[in-house]
């Protein structure tokens, strides 16, 4: 009896001591520290085994090293196991319950997805080199005419010479057409120190052209769809007829475009959006005229929205939190509920010592 349960101490300490190892590893990646194991200073080389499994992103601490240089075949064989470098396309099988299926409407029948690079570029940011990477998705074998893909992104930094991960979202959102991204991606600066990927998509359907914006860009330690503005740019170019003076040759024609500037708000970290939309513009009637729409959109620490900014509260003593949550999407769902029900909410950002990050809604 006695040498079982000595048996059963010395196991379970094994255990207990190899899980303080992985925590630590892990705690010493976030850090910067480097590893003990010898870079590969090749571009197109992971430093590390990633050690995940079919779903990318599983396991995958953020702070791991990729090596000394990055660009996108290093990048996207550090997130892939299954990373083809002459196709320069990644295939895998998400889980049953990834949010990339949800964007997909495949819950039920889960094919092999591909995933390839759809935009990448550098910049620099709080006095660092960093690397955005935006990624598309689509079903292997099921591919549909206009379908849409699924956008996702990292981001990944340079820290004492090895580039890290600084995050990861495989699933963002879903845009494009045909089974492409949209073609119009670059970096913006959204506040004193941070940067976004600003997209438009558009679409054309029976001569009528639609676009709309939106931007992909870090909150908290997360990085999301922060912004999106639908039918920001228009004109129906492919079914109009400027000469009306024969009836019924076609529909006058209109043209719209939005102006987008970042401009200094009450937020520290992102500035504020002014949009102004105008052109011309069917009414009810199916008339064209003349319009101009101007709006104001803060942060309200998940993303941008109408209204007041999270500042409102700085000359009021109490607030009332409705929540935390570890998931981004649950913390937004209840703002936008509050929101439409005319309350001021907001979201706070909290990544406390040796614990999960949360985001407080109040």
């Amino acid at each position: 009896m006695g040498e079982t349960m000595f048996k059963s101490i010395i196991l379970m300490a094994t255990i207990v001591l190899c899980g303080l190892f992985m925590i630590q590893r892990c705690a010493d990646e976030k850090t910067g520290q480097q590893s003990t194991e010898t870079p590969d200073n090749s571009p197109a080389t992971a430093q590390e085994p990633s050690g995940r499994g079919s779903q990318p992103g599983d396991g995958l601490c953020n702070g791991r090293a990729v090596g000394s240089q990055i660009d996108e075949e290093a990048a996207m064989a550090f997130l892939f196991d299954a990373y083809d470098r002459k196709e320069k396309i990644a295939t895998w099988r998400p889980e049953k319950d990834s949010t990339v299926i949800e964007y997909l409407f495949q819950k039920e029948n889960i094919s092999t997805l591909m995933t390839k690079t759809a935009f990448s570029a550098h910049y620099e940011e709080q006095g660092h080199p960093h690397f955005f990477l935006i990624m598309q998705t689509e079903a292997l074998f099921d591919s549909c005419h206009a379908c849409t893909v699924v956008l996702g992104g990292a981001i990944f930094h340079e820290i004492d010479g090895l580039w890290r991960l600084k995050t990861l979202n495989l699933a963002i959102g879903s845009a494009g057409c045909n089974g492409n991204a949209p073609a119009n991606m670059s970096v913006v600066k959204v506040g004193p120190d941070l940067h976004a990927v600003a997209v438009w998509d558009g679409n054309i359907a029976q001569g009528m052209y639609e676009e709309n914006y939106f931007l992909m860009g870090p909150v908290g330690d997360r990085l999301e769809m922060i912004f999106f503005l639908r039918d920001v740019r228009g004109n129906n170019e492919g079914a109009c007829d400027s000469n009306l003076n024969n009836a019924g040759t076609g529909h006058e024609c209109y043209a719209y475009d939005a102006a987008i500037h970042f401009i200094h708000g009450e937020h520290a970290d992102y500035y504020d959006l002014d949009v102004v939309i105008e052109g011309t513009k069917y009414n009810n009637d199916f008339s064209v005229s003349p319009f101009k729409n101007r709006s104001i959109y803060h942060f309200n620490g998940c993303r941008y929205a109408k209204g007041p900014g999270p500042g409102f509260s700085r000359d009021k003593p109490y607030f009332i939190q409705l929540g935390a949550f570890e998931k981004y999407r649950s913390a937004d769902a209840l703002i936008e509920k509050l929101s439409q029900s005319g309350y001021c909410a907001y979201c706070v950002f909290h990544q406390p010592d040796n614990a999960n990050s949360i985001f407080r809604v109040r």
